[in-house]
């Protein structure tokens, strides 16, 4: 919803430079789009509310449906991700915040540093 307006006339808003107005007719609130669309479907949407220009990102739509990754991909980034709440459990364990990292090698495609919080080890 738009928020609270108050009601304005075209000739509140027009220069009185003895142009004619009256066809414009009064002003009214829409609704537009608060960010460019980034799919098809967003578009659609956007365009009955408003003039709306789209260029597809190709690398959205397939991210949105769920193909960027193949599964031998996210079957590693679920493996990394277990890493890291293993290491975040081992800190919550300690009485640490539960916050655990991992750092992948992209090329080789292997764990080289697992983390966890170690603030509460630090005098500072």
């Amino acid at each position: 919803d738009a928020p609270d307006m108050k009601v304005v006339s075209i000739d509140s808003l027009l220069p009185s430079d003895g142009a004619k107005w009256e066809k414009l007719g009064e002003p009214f609130v829409v609704q537009i789009p608060a960010w460019p669309p980034l799919t098809r479907p967003q578009f659609e949407l956007a365009s009955q509310r408003w003039p709306t220009s789209f260029h597809e990102d190709k690398q959205v739509t397939v991210a949105l449906k769920g193909e960027l990754f193949g599964p031998q991909q996210k079957a590693m980034m679920h493996m990394y991700m277990t890493a890291a709440l293993t290491a975040a459990k081992a800190a919550k364990d300690l009485g640490m915040e539960a916050v655990g990292a991992v750092v992948v090698d992209p090329e080789k495609e292997q764990i080289i540093a697992v983390g966890h919080d170690c603030r509460g080890n630090h005098p500072l």
